[in-house]
This record gives structure tokens, C-alpha cells and sequence, in this order.
């Protein structure tokens, strides 16, 4: 007779899920995935946040035909005063042109950056904020 054996950190880990998905510390999460989109809302004061993502895209023509996928995506994002924030964005970068079948994958330059809260008014659906980021040359070779 085959026995199956359980993590032992089962329970333990299970707790962690359920504490996390039943706990929001009283914050809203809003997201800026990179390359996806930016909100206009920055996160709260010693708040970290981490997005990650995957991103695949294809290119298809007479003279081009290629595929990239972008995977990681992340964004960390952490909020030194209230509506203030610093953000590191890294991604890491796979290519492949079909055409000569030629590939390279490597990690993209490192991005540092802010954004600043404008104006943000309870009960006024407007928001504005300033973003920017700085490009290091910090990748791989072929996509640096």
C-alpha cells in the first residue's frame, strides 16, 4: 500500500493564504502594471507594493515576423510620504525573428523612478499626478 505524505508545512501555509486574502489593512489596491497602464493614485506612506506580469507580443509583416515576451514584468512601488512614491521597474525580455531565426533574451535596463500626487479630492472623480522614470543602462547587451 502506497502512503501519500503531506507537507508538513500545510497547515501553516494554508493559515498564510487565508490571512492574506481575508486581510486588506484598510488600503485599496490600485495597480500600475508596467507597460500596461498608470493610475493617478500612489500607494500609501511605508506601503510596498509588488506587480508582476507577462506581456506577449507578435509582429507579423513581408519583411518582419517576430515574437516577444516580456515575463517578468515587475514593478515595485513604495510609498516614502502620502503621495509620494519611488518605483524600480525590470523586466526580463525574450525575442525571436522568425524570418531568420534569429533569438535573444536577456534583462531590459533597470527603470527608476517617482510619482508625485497632484490633486486627488475626496468626492471628485479627478486625479492628477506626475510620473517619471529614469532609464540605467543596467540590461543585457542585446536589449540594453
Amino acid at each position: 500500500m502506497i502512503q501519500k505524505q503531506r507537507c508538513p508545512f500545510h497547515g501553516i501555509i494554508l493559515l498564510l493564504l487565508y490571512l492574506v486574502s481575508h486581510s486588506n489593512y484598510g488600503q485599496e489596491l490600485i495597480t500600475d502594471r508596467p507597460d500596461q497602464t498608470e493610475s493617478s493614485s500612489t500607494v500609501p506612506k511605508r506601503s510596498l507594493q509588488i506587480e508582476s506580469g507577462l506581456l506577449i507580443g507578435f509582429a507579423e509583416g513581408e519583411e518582419v515576423s517576430f515574437r516577444e515576451i516580456l515575463a517578468p514584468t515587475t514593478l515595485f512601488r513604495y510609498g516614502v510620504t502620502k503621495g509620494f512614491e519611488i518605483r524600480v521597474v525590470n523586466q526580463f525580455i525574450s525575442i525571436k525573428n522568425k524570418n531568420t531565426s534569429e533569438e535573444f533574451a536577456g534583462i531590459m535596463d533597470l527603470e527608476v523612478g517617482a510619482k508625485v500626487q497632484i490633486f486627488q479630492k475626496e468626492g471628485v472623480n479627478t486625479e492628477v499626478a506626475f510620473l517619471t522614470h529614469v532609464v540605467l543602462p543596467t540590461g543585457t547587451d542585446e536589449v540594453s
